[in-house]
């Protein structure tokens, strides 16, 4: 007779709680089907229980996985392909840390999986690549060190929402850990040079002036924007509005974002806003004060100029995108 393995064992203690649990879901979600279900334990949560190895009580990871999957089968997330999918299959390369955190490790990725799913350039299965990475070299209960790592890997792999907080974050990882999460090597002065240039690489990068990208679209697209965008810089971020909607507008070298807010923040009365050496001319004529120039006659009579350091954020009367124009150095 094959061993029992320690999720079998979990599943055969808390029978009678799962089966209420389930029938609870069933009733929220009618659609809820109770093969796919046990498929879905036997394919997903079964391997991440049974790899958490034997220091880890079966019990509260099952709980904790079980408990999430049914909230997640509730709302549809479970579907073959989803982003939360993907994750749970990969899950097992996180097992002994889901094992020293039940409550919290499996939640945070799941969660962090579907808002890499969201961003515009979001790559999920990339992301997923980098914490098994990670795992590999963290130790199971350091479990802020190993979020801390992810929160940067999903910086890389699309969230450029995130850029102001990973490179917080990087500051305090080991180097090992850090190489990981960005899947490059990093310079001495890598991080430093990260945090003040937005364009900047690990190691090296493309130095002057250069069309760093183009952000946003038509919604009949598919895009955000239903008119031709406007933009502007507050404190130090850029936003963007159009047809009465405001977003604020993420870009730097690993992608770009955009998150809707309710307005445009005032700038503070008291604060002198910095002026950018970067300027735009009216026949599309972009220069950096150092002798870099950069003609882009798309730009020309631009509808609105934001600048943030060394980088432009430009629109047009002619196109729902926002153009990015920076120097590196």
């Amino acid at each position: 007779m094959a061993p029992v393995t320690p999720f079998q064992l979990a599943l055969s203690k808390g029978r009678d709680r799962y089966n209420t649990r389930f029938a609870l879901a069933r009733y929220r979600s009618r659609d809820l089907s109770a093969a796919d279900f046990l498929a879905h334990l036997r394919d997903r949560v079964g391997p991440v229980v049974d790899a958490a190895g034997v220091d880890a009580d079966p019990v509260p990871l099952t709980d904790a996985l079980v408990e999430l999957s049914l909230r997640l089968a509730e709302r549809g997330w479970l579907a073959e392909g989803t982003p939360t999918a993907l994750a749970f299959a990969a899950l097992p390369s996180v097992a002994r840390a889901a094992g020293a955190a039940p409550d919290r490790v499996p939640a945070a990725l799941l969660t962090a999986a579907r808002h890499v799913a969201a961003a515009p350039v979001g790559d999920v299965a990339g992301w997923l690549a980098a914490v098994a990475e990670v795992a590999a070299v963290v130790p199971p209960a350091e479990v802020d060190l190993l979020l801390g790592a992810a929160a940067v890997a999903a910086w890389r792999h699309g969230v450029a929402l995130l850029r102001r907080s990973a490179v917080d974050t990087m500051r305090a990882l080991p180097t090992e850990v850090l190489v990981r999460a960005l899947g490059s090597p990093v310079s001495a002065d890598g991080v430093d040079r990260m945090a003040a240039d937005p364009w900047a690489a690990p190691v090296g990068g493309e130095p002057g002036l250069l069309l760093r990208g183009r952000v946003g679209a038509f919604t009949g697209f598919g895009g955000q924007f239903p008119r031709p965008p406007v933009v502007r810089a507050v404190g130090g971020r850029w936003y963007a509005e159009s047809a009465g909607a405001a977003w604020e507008v993420a870009a730097d070298r690993y992608g770009w974002d955009l998150r809707q807010v309710a307005a445009v923040p005032e700038p503070d009365g008291t604060a002198v806003p910095p002026v950018s050496p970067v300027r735009l001319g009216a026949a599309g004529e972009v220069t950096d004060g150092r002798g870099g120039v950069l003609r882009l006659p798309e730009l020309a009579d631009a509808t609105s100029v934001a600048g943030v350091g060394d980088t432009l954020a430009i629109t047009t009367r002619y196109s729902h995108r926002i153009v990015f124009v920076g120097r590196s150095s």
